[in-house]
């Protein structure tokens, strides 16, 4: 174990010393890795997160740039654009952070967490007259925890006539693998010109090799995500939608693969959409192996049609 994070420490350009490695075990052993909490010398840990413990958490401005800078459309109408920044740290929400384009702010209609990276969806504000603004992203911190607000020169272009619409949807599961039993959420972000409400939301589960078992038992193929803010969506009428599949589903399931398949029916100013994503997780038996259960977070990319996720299985 102790060569395995000495050669992520190479990997990623930070110089360790064998004797720095015992201490560096104890203080992550309890809290990296997927494997959950452990007894020091309990198991093995992820050797490559106990090295990210080391990395210094850095904030910076990764796009839009000056060089390409985002298109905002209309001074009078603008249209959303997707700011990616540097992770300072895990687990921040849309709320966490303030974006402001010229002098003024912004409205950010999500925020997306990515291994290394951050990417808000902002809808610029009406600004006065056509050309390039400067970008700026702050950290809502409290005061004993602030991080310097970071910059990027002309980062953000508005023009006299509207950029191309278009509509995209981002979907979520919160694990890669699950076992008999456990439950699944789901959670659907719809982009377009605008916030986009009242949409019909659909998860159709699809078991690999039949849906045979779920619907001998009377379980049903189809689940509908909410935007109500009571379903694992965040607020309600922002957009983002969510669901959870029970427990009773993934039991009943025949172990292997079930492949859930998003599909939004709904209009983005006027215009009809229809959008999928696919995601292919996996059932496991029951495991009492203290506590721990396979698979990390993932997160599928937003695509505009079908968009396939493989699962990395975790032995």
């Amino acid at each position: 174990m102790a060569a395995l994070i000495l050669q992520q420490a190479k990997d990623v350009g930070i110089t360790m010393l064998q004797s720095d490695v015992a201490g560096l075990l104890k203080a992550t052993a309890r809290t990296v890795g997927s494997y959950g909490p452990r007894e020091v010398g309990g198991g093995l840990i992820d050797a490559y997160a106990a090295v990210q413990e080391l990395r210094p958490a850095t904030f910076a401005i990764e796009a839009p740039s000056a060089t390409d800078p985002a298109l905002a459309g209309r001074i009078s109408t603008p249209q959303p654009i997707t700011v990616q920044i540097s992770k300072p740290a895990a687990g921040l929400v849309a709320t966490d952070f303030k974006v402001t384009i010229g002098i003024t702010t912004a409205t950010i209609l999500a925020a997306t967490e990515f291994a290394h990276s951050y990417e808000l969806e902002v809808l610029p504000p009406v600004q006065s007259t056509v050309g390039t603004y400067n970008l700026k992203v702050e950290l809502l911190l409290t005061p004993d925890a602030k991080i310097p607000a970071v910059s990027a020169l002309n980062a953000v272009e508005y023009g006299s006539t509207p950029i191309l619409q278009y509509t995209y949807l981002r979907s979520y599961v919160d694990q890669r693998s699950y076992t008999a039993g456990q439950p699944i959420q789901l959670q659907a972000t719809i982009f377009g010109t605008a916030v986009i409400t009242g949409a019909t939301v659909m998860a159709n589960l699809v078991e690999n090799p039949s849906l045979q078992s779920l619907t001998s038992n009377g379980l049903p193929t189809s689940i509908q995500l909410f935007d109500d803010g009571l379903h694992g969506d965040s607020v309600a009428n922002d957009g983002i939608y969510g669901a959870t599949i029970a427990g009773l589903l993934t039991s009943n399931c025949s172990l292997g693969y079930l492949e859930i398949e998003i599909d939004v029916d709904g209009s983005d100013n006027g215009r009809a959409i229809h959008l999928t994503t696919i995601h292919l997780t996996t059932i496991g038996p029951k495991t009492s192996l203290d506590g721990v259960s396979a698979g990390t977070p993932v997160i599928l990319d937003a695509v505009p049609l079908k968009h396939l996720f493989l699962p990395v299985i975790v032995t």
